[in-house]
């Protein structure tokens, strides 16, 4: 504990208090701007490429789908 007998305790925790007041907004600023902007889950609406591939998702399905059935046509 810092005291009048223990002097090196007390420059310890100056030092301590310091490099935590210097450090601690900072480090509050980057973690704000990451979770305000990397940790987000953008909406489907925001991302026009998103459409795209749902449309080219959707259209493989019915040429599979299609094949698929086609050939159970065939066979039967």
């Amino acid at each position: 504990e810092c005291g009048f007998t223990n002097i090196p305790a007390c420059v310890s925790e100056a030092i301590e208090g310091f490099f935590t007041d210097l450090v601690t907004p900072g480090l509050n600023e980057v973690l704000g701007l990451l979770g305000e902007s990397l940790l987000v889950t953008p909406k489907l609406d925001e991302i026009p490429v998103i459409g795209e591939i749902w449309e080219q998702s959707r259209q493989a399905v019915l040429v599979s789908y299609a094949t698929v059935v086609l050939i159970a046509g065939l066979l039967v």
